[in-house]
């Protein structure tokens, strides 16, 4: 019995680490705006496939 002990010590030990990464994370991906461009959208075309498309993120006003 005293290993399901340390086997739940050890689980409650993780979680208390886990949890508070796992809420940042998921926040980060909630409401955290990416800086690039996950679609294929603004891609050139005729570039290489798996390369990226040099695109100026500030546009001319």
């Amino acid at each position: 019995m005293n290993y399901i002990r340390t086997l739940l010590a050890a689980f409650g030990f993780g979680l208390t680490f886990a949890l508070p990464l796992f809420a940042v994370h998921l926040y980060a991906r909630t409401f955290i705006v990416p800086t690039i461009e996950r679609s294929d959208d603004c891609q050139d075309p005729k570039s290489r496939p798996g390369s990226r498309a040099q695109i100026s993120i500030v546009q001319p006003a």
